[in-house]
């Protein structure tokens, strides 16, 4: 009994050293409240401390430091960041053998998931690379920036094929980015170089009556692999107290389960929002400008396929895609398109009329994306706490782009950032409600332990057995109450939603006026259309602010 009070009072105290530390590392909160009010920060020294130290969530803190330092239009501080995640995350999938999923410590299982090292998910790193081609790009390097579409196409098209067997089991989500992680590094100079074509390509054509997840063809199951063997008993992988069993495990995780299958229930049609988690059309759609940049036109049309195929909705996907099957003499798919989009196609044809057009891309971003909440399950004696997302659905407002001549044109939705977040925490949660079964066990246990103490001390009228059961009791549901705290952490400086135009104009100059749909915000800016060239413009609104970049050509090669 005296070694149970000792572990206890041990783990209260180990408690409260995390809630005080955790209170002064992330202050990513503040930094999006100064970027809203267009106040300086210091970029070279954000999270300094954390970085430095090599804390629980540096991967986070690069994460952020690199999308905020980009934001103040500091690029090549945003390279240094952005590197530094991915250098962290060559390290660990290349050199690390665990069990991809199964990410245990002893203080995961005692207090909470907050002592295990933050791992960025997929989606993020997709991002990521995204975010560094922009850096190349506005420090005018366009080859830095194919560089990074080139990886990050073979990187969301690996994984979404490794996803994609039909024997893919929820829990091992970790395993096919892993799979997809490792093959990206084994063979990055053939895929910087462009000379490793990746064999998962779209197929199938769109069709409007067909939702776009029922468009993409799932490879054949035999051709693909996952890297590790399934897991039969999840549970072994995780220390439970002397006093529970795989049963008490088994239970306490059904009971976990069926609350976090609620709340995604709940957000149900936010989920319907993004047909994976993986593939991000935003991303898809901006590889494929900067291929066609290059002149490497099926790759463009490839990526633009893929993007419509997510995204039918999207005017812009549509009609790059037509245009590319016209460039490209993509016969049979041209008549499919054709027969889908007829208007759009008609559009494209008039397009192609024009002369001494050069094109003109948005790229619109808007909002953060949402946070997690912590939310609670009462499993008797004590709880449990998980993370959801608890946001309600706005159609994102277009941005809309006048020039002196009339309106040119406005914004089309290309990613539901949120949405892809809920998807992804729905995913992993597998792995995460183990570890909350496993916790709910041994404390479960060591509870039990004090009710039992208590009951003899009561029946063989042992007054000092008695008040050290009760001593069990109070200190393990103290230690709950402190300890209890889900894993909220998670890039949070990422956009709500991104949108894109795409036009193509007589070359000259425009004097263009920005504006969100029903909003007062104007940013006024001139831009230089040249023929048989394109231009890159990004805006950025968060509160009431707009930020604008031209990002080609660019404005900021001697920065």
């Amino acid at each position: 009994m005296f070694r149970t009070q000792y572990l206890l009072l041990t783990l209260i105290s180990i408690s409260c050293l995390l809630l005080l530390s955790g209170c002064s590392s992330n202050n990513t909160a503040r930094h999006m409240r100064s970027i809203e009010g267009n106040q300086p920060i210091d970029t070279e020294s954000l999270y300094q401390d954390g970085i430095e130290g090599k804390d629980l969530s540096l991967e986070m803190y690069l994460l952020e430091k690199g999308r905020i330092s980009q934001l103040e239009g500091n690029y090549k501080e945003s390279l240094k960041a952005f590197n530094g995640e991915i250098d962290l995350l060559k390290e660990r999938e290349l050199n690390d053998d665990t069990l991809p999923g199964a990410d245990i410590n002893a203080g995961s299982v005692l207090v909470n998931d907050n002592l295990l090292p933050y791992k960025a998910r997929l989606f993020e790193i997709e991002m990521l690379r995204l975010y560094q081609a922009y850096n190349y790009l506005a420090l005018g390097s366009m080859e830095g920036a194919l560089v990074e579409v080139r990886i990050s196409d073979y990187l969301m098209r690996e994984a979404e094929k490794n996803r994609n067997l039909i024997n893919f089991q929820e829990e091992k989500f970790r395993t096919s980015e892993t799979a997809a992680y490792k093959k990206t590094f084994e063979n990055q100079s053939l895929i910087e170089s462009g000379k490793l074509e990746n064999d998962y390509l779209p197929q199938g054509f769109p069709d409007k009556s067909l939702p776009a997840n029922d468009l993409l063809t799932r490879p054949d199951e035999t051709e693909l692999y996952l890297a590790t063997e399934p897991i039969d008993n999840p549970y072994n992988e995780y220390p439970a107290s002397s006093d529970s069993s795989h049963e008490n495990q088994n239970y306490y995780f059904n009971q976990i389960e069926d609350a976090n299958n609620q709340s995604f229930e709940d957000m149900k049609d936010i989920l319907s929002k993004a047909n994976s988690s993986i593939l991000n059309p935003y991303i898809l759609y901006v590889s494929g400008v900067l291929h066609e940049m290059n002149g490497e036109n099926d790759d463009a049309y490839i990526s633009y396929k893929q993007a419509l195929l997510l995204m039918p909705e999207n005017p812009y996907f549509r009609q790059d895609t037509i245009r590319l099957a016209i460039i490209s003499d993509k016969e049979y798919d041209l008549e499919k398109l054709k027969s889908a989009y007829p208007q759009d196609y008609m559009q494209v044809v008039a397009t192609n009329a024009l002369k001494n057009k050069g094109r003109l891309v948005v790229l619109y971003e808007e909002g953060w994306a949402p946070g997690k909440e912590q939310k609670f399950i009462s499993l008797g004696a004590f709880a449990i706490a998980y993370p959801i997302y608890n946001f309600t659905w706005n159609e994102p407002a277009p941005l809309v782009i006048d020039s002196e001549t009339g309106l040119l044109g406005t914004t089309s939705p290309a990613c539901y950032m949120g949405a892809m977040a809920l998807r992804a925490l729905q995913e992993e949660s597998k792995w995460r409600i183990i570890r909350q079964s496993a916790r709910a066990a041994f404390k479960a246990g060591v509870y039990g332990s004090g009710v039992t103490a208590a009951a003899v001390g009561t029946a063989s009228d042992n007054s000092y057995m008695q008040a050290a059961g009760l001593m069990t009791m109070l200190l393990s549901q103290a230690y709950n109450n402190l300890s209890e705290n889900a894993d909220l952490r998670s890039w949070m400086t990422l956009p709500g939603n991104a949108q894109i135009m795409s036009k193509h104009l007589p070359n000259g100059e425009y004097k263009l006026v920005f504006s969100p749909h029903n909003s007062d915000l104007q940013l006024k800016e001139r831009v230089v259309i040249s023929e048989n060239k394109t231009t890159i413009l990004w805006v950025v609104k968060v509160a009431n602010r707009m930020i604008y970049k031209c990002l080609w050509p660019s404005s900021t090669v001697n920065q």
